[in-house]
């Protein structure tokens, strides 16, 4: 009979705590894969808002640049494309 009847005994254990550290790592790359999965989303969203903003900027800039050289350059016309880019600062 072996004098260490248990001799498999730390052979398990090391079997046990390697799979308990590969689940650890695995766990992490999932945990990065969905932090990066909402950064994009968060970034696409962002870019979405960002691009409707211009748009928004955009058609500001032109109706003031249409009442501008419809009406020429008197002070109602400048008064009304203040107010036109006014809108903005409203919304802030």
């Amino acid at each position: 009979m072996s004098p260490f009847p248990n001799r498999h005994l730390p052979l398990q254990a090391s079997q046990s705590e390697a799979q308990s550290q590969g689940g650890q790592a695995v766990s992490h790359i999932v945990d990065a894969h969905v932090a990066y999965c909402t950064a994009i989303a968060d970034l696409s969203r962002d870019k979405t808002e960002l691009l409707e903003r211009i748009k928004q900027l955009e058609d500001r800039i032109h109706r003031a640049s249409i009442a501008f050289f419809r009406d020429g350059s008197d002070g109602h016309v400048a008064s009304q494309m203040l107010q036109i880019l006014e809108e903005e600062r409203g919304k802030q």
